[in-house]
């Protein structure tokens, strides 16, 4: 049968048979100055085959005539093809409509246009390539393995589901993960994601990120960025970061990193820092804060944190709250180049669970506590007092009675039980 028109939807009804391929063909054109008057910035066109959209623009792009051709599959019986223009008067244009039996290889999809005005242009659930050109567009590319580029301007990339390629272009461009259905790992570093949506993804010229509802690990680059975690617990990292850096969660105004240049962070937990020379402070909430190699500074501030210094000499202040200083493996704080914890009282917690007491043993052996000593005990965890008035925290791996492990808990005199260990 022919189209029926009604309220800016044109739409036919087609014979088809369940599960076969068809290719559809259409030539469009978008005239924005139709009757001498421009379309309303808001116009809105779409194409939809059995009710899910093949592709959708607003403020769709004054053009010539265009060939779009998609891959669809029918239903039993009856497939339903819509055309629709919304604030378009008289200015769609379709031409040499055509619906057929697809052979062989299905064609590819035509890529999807905006112009130099704010376009905001969707994909289908297939593999697309949409282009923004000017303008600050919002690109969507739903489903599939897409390709997003969005030219000049500052726009927002959103790849969905597939592996994409999302390439802002010139301006500042965001890169939107806010409806992934799981946690992403994104990092502007790299040019790399992993999770949820961002699976597969491979990103240029973004310089901000945004994070989804769940516990992401986001990363920019050594530019500056604007990194947004979202809700859940978030981690903002500078693994990569081509020198040490300062970073201060509790700090939401834009602040000059040092070896990452100037970002400006929200809705994050926790921090990981560099593999240089850090300085990071967490904020009011629970955080955890990770060192990584270098001689790092960590202050957790209020809230019950975490603090993991990583190799190298470490200084950790833990703040207010009953905080927990782990260490993952024997050079995070050895003999020759310990650790010094600040302000360690009862509550807080030194954890030893991941580092094997018993190296000549299969598995992960618990530490046994010896008590104070100023002896070390085999495969055990000692103390001592230092005339100093500080506390030295030794413990053996290997058997022979000698420090593998030293950690300094300066300025206290509280008493060590194996209640503030995990060993």
């Amino acid at each position: 049968g022919g189209f029926s028109r009604s309220d800016g939807i044109l739409s036919q009804n087609l014979t088809t048979t369940a599960g076969q391929h068809y290719t559809l063909s259409f030539w469009l054109r978008v005239d924005n100055s139709s009757g001498g008057t421009p379309l309303p910035a808001d116009n809105h066109f779409a194409v939809k085959w059995n009710g899910q959209t093949l592709m959708a623009m607003t403020n769709a792009p004054d053009s010539g005539f265009q060939l779009y051709t998609f891959d669809v599959v029918g239903a039993a019986g009856n497939s339903t093809l819509e055309f629709s223009g919304y604030n378009m008067p008289d200015a769609m244009r379709l031409d040499d409509i055509s619906v057929t039996v697809a052979t062989g290889e299905p064609p590819a999809p035509t890529p999807i246009v905006g112009n130099d005005n704010a376009n905001s242009l969707t994909g289908t659930s297939g593999d697309d390539t949409i282009l923004g050109y000017g303008g600050k567009d919002t690109l969507n590319g739903g489903a599939g393995n897409d390709v997003l580029d969005g030219g000049t301007g500052d726009d927002t990339l959103i790849g969905g589901a597939g592996a994409d390629s999302l390439q802002g272009g010139a301006g500042t461009d965001r890169a939107n993960y806010a409806n992934s259905s799981a946690a992403v790992n994104v990092s502007l570093a790299t040019g790399q994601g992993t999770g949820g949506d961002a699976q597969g993804d491979s990103l240029s010229g973004i310089e901000d990120l945004t994070g989804s509802a769940y516990n992401d690990i986001l990363e920019g680059d050594g530019g500056n960025n604007k990194l947004a975690g979202g809700s859940g617990v978030d981690t903002v990292s500078y693994e990569h970061a081509a020198g040490s850096v300062t970073v201060n969660l509790a700090v939401t105004s834009a602040q000059a990193t040092g070896g990452a240049g100037t970002d400006t962070l929200s809705g994050f937990e926790n921090l990981t820092g560099s593999n240089f020379n850090d300085v990071l402070t967490g904020s009011s909430g629970a955080n955890t804060l990770r060192g990584l190699a270098g001689d790092d500074q960590l202050t957790g501030g209020s809230g019950k944190d975490v603090l993991d210094g990583g190799a190298g000499t470490d200084l950790l202040t833990g703040g207010s709250g009953n905080d927990i200083f782990m260490f993952t493996t024997v050079p995070d704080s050895s003999a020759s180049a310990p650790d010094v914890i600040t302000d360690f009282v009862r509550g807080d917690i030194i954890d030893l669970s991941a580092i094997d007491a018993v190296t000549g043993q299969s598995g992960n052996q618990a530490f046994k506590f010896g008590g104070q000593s100023s002896s070390v005990l085999a495969n055990s965890v000692t103390w001592f007092q230092t005339s100093g008035g500080h506390i030295v925290v030794q413990a053996d791996v290997d058997g022979n009675a000698t420090a593998d492990f030293t950690v300094v808990l300066a300025s206290t005199q509280i008493v060590l039980k194996a209640t503030d260990f995990l060993l």
